[in-house]
Parts: C-alpha cells; sequence; structure tokens
C-alpha cells in the first residue's frame, strides 16, 4: 500500500535525471567573447579633435614651433604632414612630423588625408587642416566642436574663392562621418585634381564625396577669422588717436611712452647709470666697450643694423610716395636699454628722384622686446658624475701639483662625485719613462692618492699625448686643445659629463652642481666666467694677500675673454665634430695631431667654445661663476698664429686695475727721480 502510493507523494518540482541517450554531442561550439582592451573603443567613445597641419620642411624651425607652442598642449592630436626627398630626415627636434616621399604639392592634401584615414579613423570625432600660415585659437576651436553634434556631417571653415569650397589657409573642419564618405572616393579624387588651388582640388573632392558644400556656421556656431593686417591696421590708428590727445593733457601728466605701449625705457638715478649711445656706420661700430676703439660689424650685429636702415628707408620711401631714393647713413647711434630694447637714432640721406635735391633726415627707431618667455629645458639631476679633464705641460708642472693636492682635499675627502683625468704632454723630444719622465713626481703622487683613497668614489687617471716638433706653444695654440680634447673624449661613454678645467682653481660643490644642472645632454652646454685674480704684488701692495680672494673689483675682474673652463657631454661633441670632419680632421692618434695644425691660419677658431657656437645647434650658456677663481699666473703669448689677440688682451687685464697701474707708474717715476 506504501508502494503504491509513491508517484502521489513525489514531489512535482522535484528534478528528475534522464540518463538516456547520453553523452550527447554539442551541436554548435560557442566562440570565446573577445572584448577590447578598452571599454571607450567597446563603446565606441572616441577623443574631440584632430589637428594636422599642412607645411614644408623650411617652416618646421619657424612657424611649426609657433603652432606646437600654442596648440599641442590642448589639442587631443596634432601632426604636421611634409614633402621629403626619400632616404632624408628633417633636422628638427619637433614631435609629430610626417613625411611623404611623393614631392607634387598639388597631392599633399590627399596624402595628408589618407594618412588620417590609415591611422586615426575610428579615433576623433573631428577632424581640423590647416596650412601653416595661419594661427589657431585652440581654445576657442576646442569650444566651437564641443558645442555641436557629431551625429551630423560637418564641413565648416571659411569660403575661399569659391563659394562651395572652403579655404584651407583658414582651416577646415571635418566630421568623422565626411571622412568616412571621403575614404571610398579619395582615387577619384587624386584623379580630378588638376587645379592649381588646394582649396578647389579638396573642396572638389568633399562635395563629390558628402554633396555638402562649405559653410561658415552650424547649429547656431559661426565660424570666424581675424586678419592681423585689418587689427594691425586698428593699433595704429589707436596710437595715432593717443599721440594727437596727449599734449590735451596737463603739462604733468603728459608721459606717454613712445611708441605707444611700449616701456618708456630706464630713468638714470646718477651718472653711472646712464645708458651710452654707441655710434656706428655702416661697416664699424666705435667705442663699443671700455677697451675697444672701433671693431667691425659681423653676423648678428651686422644684420641687425642693416635691417633697421633698410625698414626705415622703406617706410620713409613709402611716405613720399617713392618720389626720393636712398644715398647712405650718415650717421648713426644705437642703445640697448634692458626694460625697453634697442633703440637706433639715424641720420639717412635722399634723393629727389623729381628735382635731384638732397634730403637729409633724423629718424628714431625703436626694437622692443618680445614678452617674457619661459623655455622648457629637459630634467637633470645634481647626482650626474663630473669628469673632469686637466691639461698639463712643461711648464705648469708644479701648478698640476697644487692642483692635485686640493682636488684631494675638496673633491675626494668629500666624496663628491667626480673623476679626475691629466692629459700630460709631452714634446718630441722630452723622455716619458723612468726617473727621467719629466711627469714622474705628477704620476707618483697621483698614484699614492688613489691608493690612499681607493675606497672612494673619485678616482685619477692620466693620458698621455706626444706632441709633434711643430708645437711651439702649448698655451695659446688653437687647434691643439681641439686635438687633445678629440683624443680625451675616446676614453669616455657618449653619456659622460665633462668638465675642461685648467690650473690655478679650486673646485668647490657649488660650482660643480651648477656645471650639472646648466650642462644638459643634447640642449646645452656650460661655459663659466671665471674670476681672475690680479698679479697679488700690485692687487695687495698695501694690505695681506688672503688665501681666498673676496670677488672685489681691487682684487680681480671676470674676465670675458677666458674660455678654458667648459662643460659638456661626450655625445653632443662627437655629434658636432662629425659636422665639420672635413675642415678639421678628427685626431685618432698623436700621429694625427701634426695633420691638424696645418689649419690653424685657415679655420677662424679661437676656442672650443667658439667651435661650439659655430658648428652645433646646442643652446651656448655663458655666465659669470663667482665660485670659479683663478689664481694669477704668467702667460707667455708666443704664438704668432693667435691672430684673435685674446691671449695678450687677458695677459694685459690680469695685471690690475688702471688706478692701480697708473699708481704704480707714478711710484716709479717718483723713485727714479729721487
Amino acid at each position: 500500500m506504501h508502494y503504491s502510493h509513491y508517484q502521489d507523494n513525489l514531489d512535482e518540482y522535484e528534478p528528475k535525471i534522464n540518463i538516456n541517450s547520453k553523452p550527447l554531442q554539442a551541436q554548435k561550439v560557442s566562440k570565446a567573447l573577445v572584448r577590447p582592451r578598452y571599454y571607450s573603443t567597446e563603446l565606441g567613445i572616441r577623443e574631440k579633435l584632430f589637428i594636422g597641419v599642412i607645411t614644408s620642411q623650411q617652416y618646421l624651425y619657424s612657424r611649426d614651433i609657433a603652432i606646437n607652442k600654442t596648440v599641442a598642449h590642448v589639442a587631443d592630436k596634432i601632426r604636421y604632414f611634409i614633402s621629403i626627398p626619400e632616404g632624408t630626415k628633417p633636422n628638427v627636434t619637433l614631435p609629430g612630423i610626417v613625411g611623404f616621399t611623393d614631392t607634387r604639392s598639388i597631392l599633399k592634401p590627399f596624402h595628408t588625408m589618407k594618412y588620417i584615414i590609415d591611422n586615426y579613423l575610428e579615433n576623433y570625432d573631428y577632424y581640423f587642416l590647416i596650412k601653416d600660415v595661419s594661427y589657431i585659437n585652440v581654445k576657442k576651436l576646442l569650444k566651437f566642436v564641443t558645442k555641436i553634434s557629431v551625429s551630423q556631417n560637418v564641413h565648416v571653415g571659411v569660403l575661399g574663392d569659391t563659394p562651395t569650397y572652403c579655404s584651407l589657409d583658414s582651416g577646415i573642419l571635418l566630421s568623422n562621418s565626411v571622412i568616412q564618405e571621403l575614404k571610398n572616393n579619395l582615387d577619384w579624387c587624386v584623379r580630378n585634381a588638376y587645379s592649381d588651388s588646394d582649396d578647389v582640388n579638396f573642396g572638389r573632392c568633399i562635395v563629390h564625396s558628402t554633396s555638402i558644400p562649405c559653410s561658415n556656421h552650424i547649429q547656431g556656431q559661426k565660424f570666424c577669422l581675424l586678419m592681423i593686417s585689418e587689427i594691425q591696421e586698428k593699433i595704429s590708428n589707436i596710437r595715432k588717436s593717443i599721440l594727437n590727445m596727449a599734449s590735451l593733457g596737463p603739462p604733468q601728466e603728459r608721459n606717454v611712452s613712445w611708441p605707444i605701449g611700449n616701456q618708456p625705457g630706464n630713468k638714470a638715478t646718477s651718472r653711472f647709470d646712464i645708458l651710452r649711445w654707441t655710434y656706428f656706420n655702416e661697416t664699424h661700430i666705435f667705442l663699443n666697450t671700455d677697451f675697444s676703439t672701433v671693431q667691425e660689424l659681423k653676423t648678428d650685429a651686422k644684420f641687425d643694423i642693416e635691417r633697421a636702415i633698410n625698414v626705415t628707408t622703406s617706410n620713409i620711401i613709402a611716405d613720399y610716395r617713392y618720389t626720393l631714393k636712398f644715398n647712405k647713413l650718415i650717421n648713426g647711434y644705437q642703445r640697448f636699454d634692458a626694460s625697453r630694447g634697442m633703440d637706433y637714432i639715424l641720420d639717412l640721406e635722399f634723393t629727389d628722384i623729381s628735382t635731384g635735391k638732397i634730403l637729409k633726415k633724423r629718424i628714431e627707431v625703436c626694437k622692443p622686446l618680445g614678452k617674457v618667455e619661459i623655455l622648457p629645458v629637459p630634467y637633470v639631476t645634481e647626482n650626474t658624475r663630473i669628469n673632469i679633464i686637466l691639461t698639463v705641460n712643461s711648464l705648469n708642472k708644479q701648478d698640476a701639483l697644487n692642483f692635485l693636492e686640493q682636488y684631494a682635499i675638496d673633491c675626494i675627502e668629500k666624496k663628491y662625485k667626480t673623476f679626475l683625468m691629466m692629459v700630460l704632454l709631452y714634446n718630441f723630444d722630452s723622455a716619458s719613462k723612468g726617473k727621467a719622465d719629466i711627469y714622474s713626481e705628477i704620476k707618483q703622487y697621483a698614484l699614492l692618492l688613489a691608493e690612499k683613497y681607493k675606497k672612494q668614489q673619485s678616482k685619477i687617471t692620466w693620458l698621455s699625448i706626444r706632441l709633434p716638433n711643430i708645437v711651439t706653444s702649448v698655451e695659446t695654440n688653437r687647434l691643439l686643445n681641439i686635438a687633445v680634447t678629440d683624443l680625451c673624449v675616446k676614453k669616455f661613454a657618449p653619456e659622460s659629463l665633462i668638465l675642461l678645467v685648467e690650473t690655478g682653481i679650486q673646485l668647490r660643490l657649488d660650482y660643480l652642481n651648477r656645471i650639472r644642472m646648466n650642462t644638459i645632454s643634447q640642449y646645452q652646454i656650460f661655459s663659466p666666467i671665471p674670476f681672475m685674480e690680479y698679479h697679488p704684488d700690485i692687487a695687495h701692495i698695501n694690505d695681506i694677500k688672503q688665501i681666498d680672494t673676496d670677488i672685489n673689483r681691487n682684487h680681480g675682474r671676470f674676465d670675458e675673454y677666458n674660455f678654458n673652463n667648459i662643460a659638456f657631454y661626450v655625445k653632443d661633441y662627437n655629434t658636432m665634430r662629425k659636422t665639420i670632419e672635413t675642415s678639421i680632421p678628427i685626431i685618432h692618434s698623436d700621429r694625427d695631431i701634426s695633420s691638424v695644425l696645418k689649419f690653424s691660419q685657415s679655420i677662424p677658431i679661437a676656442s672650443l667654445f667658439e667651435m661650439f657656437v659655430s658648428f652645433s645647434n646646442l643652446h651656448v650658456l655663458r655666465a659669470i661663476e663667482p665660485a670659479l677663481k683663478v689664481r694669477h699666473k704668467n702667460v707667455d703669448c708666443v704664438d704668432i698664429i693667435d691672430n684673435n689677440n685674446f691671449c695678450t688682451q687677458s695677459k694685459n687685464f690680469y695685471l690690475g686695475r688702471r688706478s692701480q697701474l697708473a699708481r704704480l707708474i707714478l711710484d716709479y717715476q717718483t723713485y727714479k727721480n729721487l
């Protein structure tokens, strides 16, 4: 009876196991779901704005750098499209450069569009294409695209000569949907690019693909441009009205500066603060400094004066409706004011073309300073090891020993992160081995210091170089220093920081840290201006010579002609040397030194510093260094190839102040008359 009611007692929801026809094979294997890496890709979320600048290689240093500084930090992505021959690279570090080997300018907009379609088609809502002749107010452009809907086709810009086509000079804004339409019609666009105007060719392509003409407004937003020439004209009119009304106010309130809106300039509080005017003509400048009488105008100085004359004469001739002809510059004066800029006074002579009369005019010209700009530089630290190179010759052996002794106290004992290499220069007939070695004392002392401080981070080594018999003076031979540097840098890795020093100095921590901070790899070299002490018998004739000389005008002067101390990275030096290897061969061994010294008279290079300035694209920092003091030493200027006369000038300045020398002469005359 219990069994008969078993089926009735079962719960109808209790699971029942059916093992008949098992196991069964799956009819269809489901594929594994592969999800995108980013949720924005899965949801179709794009960034807002891509900017493409159609430019050329010659404007990468000028226009494109200006665009990059004002746009790159705001836009989501910016690319610069240029035409460049195959196998060459643009010599500029500007990021985002895209080069096309097809140099046909008429096809550059379509190459640009093909690159965007292949690489950024799914990444952005809007694409803004523009040539490099315009400035972009990128903040207003970004505000413009955020206020319009991506669901509508966008073909917006400034109407060109043909009303249905936009102007590439002013920029064209295209939506992603328009780019999708262009993707299928690029071949047709290239075949029908028969006009000389990029606006017509590119505009025809867009209209053919989308049937949407150019418009300067969309969804209540208007695309605007401003002509700089019109703004400059308005500014000029405002300046004229201010000048006309300046005389109407009270006399004590007539403080309108010229040019209008510029700094009024320096107001001297005493006679020592008066900025002097320097006289010049078309070829020379006179009494430029306290130590020069006349100096020939060269390079940038000549270019600035010629440009001031050309711009001034062009404006005067235009004001007289081209009835005048410029003859010559009679007199010229210039004055630099650090708060204002460069001021010129030009006395110009013209000839009236119709009457033949001579007309003389005095014109005041101002070249104002631009706004102060903080330059971004690569990050550096004070933890870089400094590799110090000291050149030693037979005349300064005792100075080298003193330097070693001071180096051990200043750098090794204090555990400064430095490495010292002494370059020992042997004459062609000097002994270099055993007890007869002229530098044996220096080598023994270096080994003694190395053994004494072998657990420290600082190390000492030396490099011996045999000089050819044609070397007459080690101190003043210009190319010899370059040859020595070539041989030294081979011993260091490309990322090593090199500091060339001279004897008679003391290495302080703050000076070494400034070397680390001011020398930047692939960006900047540093050459400090040292404080040169006067002759102790002249500067301290009435007092006691102190161990550490104070920076005082009676004790010495900062010598702008001293280029013996310079810091750079090995990689930067090698790059610079390769650019002039055909003019100055790179020295690989002692035997090559004579081959480079024969160029001494033909190459106008006075120092390693000047070679960096002339043949390198690096920044050059030249500044006074209060922690770098050089003790007085006698300099023998016997090298006849020292055409720049830096040696003679420095030797004269090393003696003492003019008042001290004059007092010495008077004392000598008094003694002689006794």
